[in-house]
């Protein structure tokens, strides 16, 4: 048995074919990491895209564009690219361990490849037809001006070779834990799924079209994942600028005191230094709790701004939202602005009953925006 695998072993590996090294050099212009073929097979004409990693940038998560070492690359055309392909493939990794020998007469024309044609692989690439072709899937995302972007996703075969690897030896380093010492361990579901219907060698070449077959499946993030599921719900919704009911409350008896207290002389509601100094103990306090909320924001989001996002909260929220969410934007503008929006939430909170718990108008609405200014000074 022995034996006779290591013939087979023998009489798999593939024979070295001459081509001249323009055949090379046109190949380099059709060489993807990701490819309109992985969408549809059927969209005349193929296509693709090579992205050239970002080897000095450090990021948190995985990607073809920041990773630490370029991914195989596919051919953008059908299985007629295929011998071309494997065979620069071959001598860009310098592993040629699915030949056999290599001609003699060949080694100088794979010198001239490898200071010929590869660089050229060192470039980004974009390789589409100028049409979109109505096979090709798309996807419309707001631009954030009243318009739309068509985006058509495209996947990278070599990345799927990537992924896989990674996640084959992470499960081997679980399984050698486990009792038995061998196979995958309990918890891991194994899905494959079909790539390419009956010809999938269009989609690309084979051993990669394997590693597309094989889907993974992600625990969602939960909160001792470093917190990650609260740090994309701050990003995209920022934090609440209504203070806390308990307070807002104590603020509307505080009020309803005074204003029965004048009542009882006719009088609307009195306003003298002693009850201004007590008021603004409550609105100092209300404000200080909301401006809390968007500095323990910052300080969690800090750490990975702008490494894993952009910035401290995304473009499309409020200005006020993005001054809690970054000190540094507090201007006077903002300063007015979160005024405004604090004086609205004491004006318009209600309890369970939909009554209001405080309700201020006119020139105490003002006089409390002062106060509120004064805080943020």
């Amino acid at each position: 048995m022995k034996k006779s695998s290591k013939k087979t072993k023998k009489q798999d590996l593939k024979k070295w074919v001459a081509l001249p090294l323009e055949s090379y050099l046109a190949q380099a212009d059709e060489l993807v990491t990701h490819s309109i073929n992985s969408v549809n097979t059927k969209i005349k004409g193929g296509g693709g895209v090579r992205i050239v990693p970002h080897y000095d940038v450090d990021m948190p998560y995985a990607c073809v564009r920041f990773g630490r070492q370029q991914v195989s690359l596919d051919y953008s055309q059908d299985a007629r690219s295929s011998v071309p392909t494997e065979q620069l493939e071959a001598i860009r990794i310098h592993d040629f361990s699915r030949y056999k020998a290599i001609p003699e007469e060949e080694k100088t024309n794979i010198q001239e490849i490898e200071s010929q044609v590869l660089p050229l692989l060192e470039n980004n690439l974009v390789n589409v037809p100028y049409s979109v072709n109505p096979r090709m899937r798309q996807i419309m995302l707001e631009n954030g001006e009243g318009g739309y972007v068509s985006l058509s996703p495209l996947h990278s075969s070599g990345f799927s070779e990537r992924l896989q690897q990674l996640m084959e030896k992470s499960l081997m380093e679980i399984s050698a834990d486990c009792q038995n010492g061998s196979g995958y361990p309990a918890f891991f579901d194994e899905v494959v799924f079909k790539v390419g219907g009956d010809q999938p060698q269009n989609v690309g070449r084979m051993h990669l079209i394997a590693a597309m077959q094989k889907a993974y499946c992600f625990a969602i993030p939960v909160e001792n994942d470093n917190g990650l599921r609260s740090l994309i719900r701050l990003y995209h919704r920022g934090v609440s600028t209504k203070p806390p009911a308990e307070m807002l409350l104590a603020y509307g008896q505080f009020l309803n005191s005074l204003r029965r207290k004048d009542a009882r002389h006719d009088q609307s509601l009195q306003r003298n230094e002693n009850r201004m100094n007590r008021q603004f103990k409550y609105i100092a306090g209300m404000v200080r709790v909301v401006l809390s909320r968007g500095n323990l924001a910052h300080k969690k989001m800090k750490p990975y701004v702008p490494t894993m996002l952009d910035g401290f909260c995304d473009a499309s929220l409020s200005k006020v939202q993005k001054g809690l969410m970054d000190p540094s934007l507090r201007d006077n503008q903002w300063k007015s602005e979160f005024a405004d929006e604090i004086i609205y939430h004491i004006a318009f909170s209600t309890d369970n009953d939909k009554s209001l718990l405080v309700g201020v108008s006119g020139l105490s609405a003002e006089s409390l925006k002062k106060q509120i200014e004064e805080v943020l000074s």
